[in-house]
């Protein structure tokens, strides 16, 4: 053991970035991604049984394959609208509310 700690000690930053630093960096990045497919499983399986279906199993090809589908969908079916054009805010009834406020505090 003392001899392998000796090598490493010894190492070039090269040679200790290809034995050490790599692959924790590596292995770091599979599980940013492993994390992430997780969560976008757990949606597509959430969403699929609220519609009445049953998932038994799905690998990463299945969730980034319905990822995509669904992300077209959306981008197919184009921005979205408001419903309620309500919800926007009128600049001239925003001032004219401001103002009778601003009259009522001032009485």
């Amino acid at each position: 053991m003392a001899i392998e700690g000796h090598n490493l000690n010894n190492m070039s930053k090269t040679q200790h970035y290809r034995k050490v630093t790599k692959p924790l960096l590596e292995r770091k990045r599979r599980a940013r991604m492993n994390h992430y497919l997780d969560e976008l499983k757990d949606l597509i399986v959430e969403t699929m049984e609220a519609q009445g279906e049953h998932v038994t199993k799905l690998e990463k090809a299945d969730i980034l394959e319905m990822t995509v589908s669904y992300l077209k969908t959306k981008k197919q079916s184009g921005p979205p609208t408001s419903s309620n054009s309500s919800d926007q805010v009128n600049p001239e009834k925003f001032r004219a509310g401001y103002t009778q406020a601003a009259y009522e505090v001032s009485k």
